[in-house]
């Protein structure tokens, strides 16, 4: 019966990089839909802030035509110059637009009222300017100077004044209140700006993250099916059993970065046999042997359980070579074995720190090198 074999995948992106990369995505408009929001609560607050910027220099423009216009009045009716009206002339003419800007600018109730309260003030003082300079061109100065001495116009004066200072507070109130909706939209726009930076960021290292550890696996298993390659291309022919341990030792030793090693063989009466060797002592003599049980590779070999030691004693597994010799850093005792059955041990020492893929490597190995020194 033919094996089973899945289908293909097909998909772009494992999984968990995937749901990183669509988070990523989300992230990504959300952060510039609030943005959008933020922007257009920040452009409406500077609006209403110029807004009521733009009402206060109208009220003040206005006010200041007045005054304008009565101090031109006052020059006239002292020097008869018809020069000193020109104020006065300007503020007949500007004046209801000025008004009539205002009633547009201003859509609150109360603002509306003083508006009409301000008109008919505005039409009486202007009626009273009109009047005293009528009387002086008519060669009648003291009636003139008498409506002046009456009051009456710094009594309508006052009233504008007040009327043009009660709507500058209301819109002092309004800035205030304009300008702290502004600062409140600045904060806002800037925790959603640096919010969605920090996820956006924390999504993209978390892809980032993913798509390391799964090239991190594949570089892992691509190395693996290459030691495995390279075992099985060794352990090809008819070798002796000497030769055989002496070119699985060479790839363990080549391929896992090992400084030191020995291969050990089982045979009849639960003994283990040196084989090969790689940088050892020379009191390691070629063909030593140990019983089962004995030591840790012989525990190793009885019990068919991989070692893993670091931290060795100083004389334990030194390399040896030309220059000197040192001590092995880590150890690893790998036994071989098929069907429950050990036929060789493979004993390594490293001068670096030995990662779990190259534990791995060794458990891989095990079945193809026991099934080679069995045959």
């Amino acid at each position: 019966m033919p094996a089973q074999v899945g289908r293909r995948s097909r998909a772009i992106l494992p999984g968990k990089t995937l749901a990183a990369f669509v988070a990523a995505v989300i992230a990504i408009f959300v952060t510039v839909g609030m943005s959008y929001q933020s922007l257009k609560a920040r452009t409406a607050a500077v609006e209403s802030i110029n807004h009521s910027n733009e009402v206060r220099q109208q009220l003040n423009l206005f006010l200041s035509d007045l005054t304008d216009a009565e101090t031109g009045q006052r020059g006239f009716l002292l020097t008869g110059t018809e020069s000193f009206l020109e104020p006065y002339n300007h503020a007949q003419t500007s004046l209801p637009g000025e008004l009539a800007t205002l009633r547009r600018l201003t859509v609150a109730p109360d603002q509306q009222r003083d508006l009409d309260t301000l008109e008919p003030l505005m039409t009486q003082k202007l009626d009273e300017l009109a009047q005293t300079i009528a009387l002086k061109r008519a060669g009648q100065a003291d009636a003139a100077a008498e409506i002046v001495r009456s009051g009456r116009g710094k009594l309508l004066m006052d009233r504008l004044r007040a009327v043009i200072a009660e709507m500058n507070a209301a819109e002092d109130r309004l800035l205030q209140e304009r300008t702290t909706d502004w600062q409140d939209s600045v904060t806002s726009s800037t925790y959603v700006t640096l919010g969605g930076a920090g996820v956006l960021l924390g999504a993209l290292m978390l892809i980032a993250w993913l798509a390391s550890r799964d090239f991190r696996t594949r570089e892992a298993e691509a190395w693996l099916r290459r030691v495995q390659m390279a075992l099985n291309t060794q352990v090809q022919g008819d070798l002796r059993v000497e030769s055989l341990g002496e070119k699985i030792l060479g790839v363990l030793v080549e391929s896992l970065d090992a400084q030191v090693g020995a291969m050990y063989v089982t045979e009849p009466g639960e003994r283990l046999r040196r084989v090969a060797g790689h940088a050892l002592e020379p009191s390691m003599e070629h063909g030593a042997t140990l019983r089962l049980g004995e030591g840790l590779t012989g525990q190793a070999a009885k019990e068919n359980q991989a070692v893993h030691l670091r931290d060795l004693p100083e004389e334990y597994l030194r390399v040896t070579s030309a220059v000197g010799r040192t001590k092995s850093r880590e150890l690893v005792i790998a036994p071989a074995s098929v069907d429950g059955t050990v036929y060789a041990v493979a004993e390594l020492g490293f001068l670096h720190t030995v990662n779990p893929t190259e534990i791995e490597v060794l458990d891989r190995v095990s079945e193809t090198i026991a099934i080679a020194i069995r045959s």
